[in-house]
C-alpha cells in the first residue's frame, strides 16, 4: 500500500508562513517554480529528501545525518516506515526542536 501524503502536505501547508533560515542547497537540489513560491528538494542521503518552501523545512525519513552537514532544524519530520535505514533516532534528534510536527506511520503513537 503507497502512503498517503495528505497529512505530510497538510503539517507543511501550515508552517509556509513560518519565517526560517537561509535556504540550504547543494549540487543535487532541484528548484520547482509554483504560484506560492520556490519549493526546494534536496536529496541528502538514502531516502532522505530534504524539502524548503517559504520559510519551513521538512525531511522525509531522516538517515545517517551529522551536526557537521549543518542542516537546518525541521519544520516537519515525515517518516515513512520504522526500517532502520528510514528511521533514525539520532538524525531525528539531530534535526528535530520543540515545535516539530512529525508524521508517522498508522498505529505508531510518537516517536
Amino acid at each position: 500500500m503507497v502512503p498517503t501524503l495528505g497529512p505530510f502536505l497538510a503539517a507543511l501547508a501550515l508552517l509556509v508562513s513560518v519565517p526560517g533560515p537561509e535556504v540550504f542547497t547543494s549540487q543535487n537540489t532541484a528548484v520547482e517554480k509554483t504560484p506560492g513560491g520556490s519549493l526546494y528538494i534536496t536529496p541528502i542521503r538514502h531516502a532522505c529528501v530534504l524539502f524548503q518552501f517559504n520559510g519551513a523545512t521538512a525531511y522525509v525519513d531522516p538517515y545517517g545525518l551529522r551536526a557537521e552537514m549543518n542542516l537546518p532544524r525541521a519544520d516537519v519530520i515525515l517518516i515513512t516506515h520504522t526500517h532502520p535505514d528510514h528511521y533514525d533516532e539520532s538524525s531525528i534528534n539531530l534535526l528535530s526542536q520543540a515545535s516539530t510536527v512529525f508524521v508517522v506511520p498508522k498505529g505508531r503513537k510518537s516517536i
